[in-house]
């Protein structure tokens, strides 16, 4: 049968594709390493990819997951740079290879069908089988998808018992969701810590003592009536301001940061405390390093 020139078209696209593909899930292990995408002011890779590259964030999950298995796992580098395995196919075997089974998922994942591939993987690892997800069904209703151990479901049904025992009314998994997470916020969350300090007058920003580390060469505790005060002050948010100005404002995995270090003499006073994420608060200290 003769070639059509659209199907010739259409190979040749796609080899380009391939190759584009690999490459660009190879400089993205480069800009991961040297951390480029803290210098341009991300705090993620995943920032970085959505907001900087333009991709879609199911791209830019995928092409980072696999870039990182691909770290680990040679063999899988290889068969990607070959174009023997997309980035596609390589995402759904992420949770189950290894470099001792890299040959064996390799080959699944280029020749078996995705949902032959996606039964496999779910057999080897029973997590996998129900995917989480949040689903949006109206303005102010989600629809939640999630797998749960028989430990958990126990658990589930006794807070169900409990909470209907004291609100004497009965209890849905919703409801017990909803009394788990407030209970939770009530315990861990420093917003929540902070805003019942202020409520009984334990701490005030703008009269919080200055404290003082008396040995400058240790680090001590940040006393509860500071750490309150600048948990308040930032809102817990990742207070780095990006290239255009605008503050980051991230509200996970952020620490409390000392701008003048306690080596340099740095105390424990609210102005000498900053909310950064984890992220850039490592950038912090690796870029001061390579100044010193």
């Amino acid at each position: 049968m003769q070639n059509h020139p659209l199907h010739e078209q259409a190979l040749s696209l796609a080899k380009c594709y391939l190759h584009t593909e690999a490459a660009l899930i190879d400089v993205l292990q480069k800009i991961q390493a040297q951390k480029v995408f803290l210098k341009l002011g991300y705090a993620s890779l995943f920032q970085y990819c959505v907001e900087a590259l333009k991709l879609a964030e199911n791209q830019a999950y995928t092409l980072i997951g696999v870039s990182r298995k691909c770290h680990e796992i040679p063999e899988l580098q290889k068969a990607i740079s070959t174009g023997h395995l997309n980035a596609s196919r390589a995402k759904r075997i992420l949770p189950v290879v290894n470099n001792d089974n890299a040959s064996l998922w390799i080959e699944k994942a280029s020749t078996l069908t995705q949902k032959e591939v996606e039964r496999q993987v779910a057999a080897t690892n029973p997590r996998l089988l129900v995917q989480e997800r949040v689903k949006p069904r109206c303005e102010d209703r989600s629809m939640l998808v999630t797998g749960i151990s028989d430990s958990h479901k126990k658990k589930i049904a006794r807070i169900r018992e409990l909470e209907a025992q004291s609100t004497s009314k009965p209890c849905g998994i919703e409801e017990a969701l909803d009394a788990m997470a407030s209970l939770y916020l009530e315990r861990k969350d420093p917003l929540e810590k902070a805003a019942r300090a202020l409520t009984s007058r334990q701490v005030a920003v703008s009269t919080a003592p200055a404290i003082q580390n008396k040995d400058s060469s240790k680090r001590t505790a940040i006393p509860a009536q500071i750490k309150h005060s600048v948990v308040n002050r930032d809102q817990a948010k990742c207070q780095f301001r990006l290239p255009t100005g605008k503050l980051f404002g991230a509200t996970q995995w952020v620490d409390i940061h000392h701008v003048q270090p306690v080596s340099d003499g740095g105390t424990n006073a609210p102005e000498n405390l900053v909310h950064l994420c984890r992220s850039h608060h490592h950038a912090h200290h690796v870029f001061e390093k390579q100044r010193a």
